[in-house]
């Protein structure tokens, strides 16, 4: 309030001392639930969630049953992976949870197992993708004609490097040409590689990336999860001692517990 006529109410800036009297008057509601209020709304304020924990296997496993997600769970202190519908009703679902030590175990012996068949296994099945691929491209009139100009840059070259070798070319000439045979030759690699069928040429290539992890690593003794992560992308749960691996290149393996 003003001290000078006509009086009026204006806020006080510091121009006057201000006073803070504690209680005064009766509150609304009780001090001591105040206080209490007060220091719940503190305590959330500060309080930070917990990251959701990352697990090798989450997402990983489905139910051969019905095709629902695994779930992980701890039982007296071990872990287990269900499935989701047997969790919700086990009339829903008969399969049965699975220890996560026998999940892993089961990989290690696959792994084992690969490595040592490999030239069984997976060789034999890149030829084959590599065949296919190969036919694929006769059966193209794009790419067969590509195959020719190519085969034909490439004689071009040899033809070069052989007067050159001789001396019947000067050596400036020499890299224009072939420097602009090389680019004609890498344009219609790159042209042949987008009109090839992408699916397959990546299936290929995951399984050379296969074939290079397993000669790459010893055989395992204990669980990796590098090395899962690295080779398998699903596991189908048949049953608690039967699973099914998908590895990256599409290739299922069943690894049976006994």
């Amino acid at each position: 309030m003003t001290d000078i006529l006509p009086f009026r109410k204006v806020r006080n800036h510091g121009i006057k001392d201000r006073y803070y009297v504690e209680n005064s008057h009766e509150g609304i509601i009780p001090k001591e639930q105040f206080d209490k209020v007060q220091e719940l709304i503190a305590s959330k304020s500060t309080y930070t969630p917990k990251q959701r924990a990352k697990y090798t296997l989450a997402k990983k496993i489905r139910c051969g049953e019905y095709g629902h997600a695994f779930k992980r769970k701890v039982c007296n202190n071990k872990i287990y992976w269900s499935c989701y519908n047997h969790l919700k009703n086990k009339d829903n679902c008969s399969n049965k949870q699975i220890p996560e030590t026998d999940i892993q175990n089961a990989f290690v012996t696959l792994f084992n197992t690969l490595k040592k068949n490999a030239r069984h296994i997976l060789i034999p099945m890149q030829s084959e993708l590599q065949e296919l691929q190969k036919k694929t491209s006769r059966n193209n009139q794009k790419i067969g004609q590509i195959n020719k100009d190519i085969a034909f840059l490439t004689e071009q070259n040899h033809a070069l490097n052989g007067l050159r070798s001789k001396g019947y070319m000067d050596s400036v000439v020499f890299m224009e040409q072939t420097s602009e045979i090389n680019r004609k030759i890498n344009k219609l690699r790159q042209t042949r590689r987008q009109l090839l069928d992408d699916e397959e040429d990546k299936t290929i290539g995951q399984t050379e990336d296969l074939i290079e992890l397993l000669g790459e690593n010893e055989e395992l003794t204990e669980f990796s999860e590098t090395i899962f992560a690295d080779m398998v992308t699903g596991i189908i749960a048949q049953d608690r001692n039967t699973l099914k691996f998908i590895l990256t290149n599409g290739l299922e393996l069943v690894s049976c517990n006994t």
